[in-house]
């Protein structure tokens, strides 16, 4: 399964406590959902995925009663039917046809939580960080994209809305923000998940940072080693190798057989060792010794 599929099943069985949190989470996966009116008064609720018909066999009964009759309709569109009594008292209480959600519904902080609770369950996606971070939660209408914004913004989650033709979402993009979301759904399960590929995304870009980090400084001694090489020769063409102050002579003649190594290394193979600063002070001092030799001996 994936991750999404994963958190879908945990929040399904997430704590119904207070009927009141319980028909702020019932609005919101009826917002969602399609309902049909049927001959008889009833209605018949379809969802695209299991997990919206499962949360609402619980919740249901939890709401309004053990004896609230309905009936389970299978396949990929999983949904549920209802008789006439049981529809009217249904469309009362959660009330899916207001455009947002209704004030009354979503007055507590538990009652928020439900209601975003329920709409990631109807039309939510959300991806491990593997190599970015993404949630989102599709909307059939601008006011409910906007009230799941102002429900998320309660706790400090901020969904920027996205607009594709006649669709609309709200989407995270921010790790913090999708690891608080999933906490205050109540996916903790998952949350530990999250926060696993978290650590080892990170941990994996530290590494190929210090990777980088380590090329781009193997590629800057190999140039400068290259440079160093040029001058030293150049001298050497000049015949004026044997004659550089010996402790100059030493570096030149270590350069030459070690033009792997950087200027660390190459000062620890001097007895007794020359610093890092050392080293480079002889090869500055050689490669101004290798510009003079070039300007004497251009032609005038």
């Amino acid at each position: 399964m994936s991750f999404a599929s994963d958190v879908k099943t945990e929040l399904i069985s997430a704590p119904v406590s207070a009927r009141h949190c319980s028909l702020a989470e019932i609005s919101a996966l009826l917002k969602f959902a399609g309902i049909t009116p049927g001959e008889d008064g009833g209605v018949t609720i379809r969802f695209d995925g299991v997990f919206p018909a499962r949360r609402l066999e619980i919740l249901l009964p939890a709401a309004f009663g053990s004896d609230f009759a309905f009936s389970v309709n299978g396949g990929k569109r999983r949904g549920l039917t209802l008789p006439a009594g049981n529809a009217a008292k249904l469309l009362a209480a959660a009330r899916p046809e207001a455009p947002a959600a209704p004030p009354l519904l979503v007055s507590s902080d538990c009652c928020k939580k439900a209601y975003l609770r329920g709409a990631f369950l109807a039309a939510g996606q959300v991806s491990l960080p593997l190599r970015f971070y993404h949630a989102e939660i599709g909307a059939p209408d601008t006011a409910l994209a906007e009230t799941f914004t102002r429900l998320a913004g309660a706790f400090g989650i901020a969904p920027k809305l996205a607009v594709r033709g006649k669709k609309y979402s709200v989407y995270l993009k921010e790790s913090e923000q999708i690891a608080d979301f999933l906490k205050l759904a109540g996916a903790v399960s998952s949350l530990m998940e999250f926060e696993n590929a978290r650590a080892q995304k990170d941990v994996n870009n530290l590494i190929n940072r210090q990777a980088n980090y380590a090329a781009a400084n193997m590629d800057k001694t190999i140039s400068a080693a290259a440079k160093q090489v040029i001058d030293i020769e150049y001298i050497k063409s000049a015949g004026r190798l044997s004659v550089l102050p010996p402790h100059l002579r030493r570096a030149a003649e270590l350069r030459l057989s070690h033009n792997h190594l950087n200027l660390k290394e190459l000062g620890e193979l001097f007895s007794p060792v020359v610093s890092k600063s050392g080293m480079n002070h002889r090869m500055r001092k050689i490669s101004q010794i290798a510009e003079e030799l070039r300007k004497e001996r251009q032609p005038l």
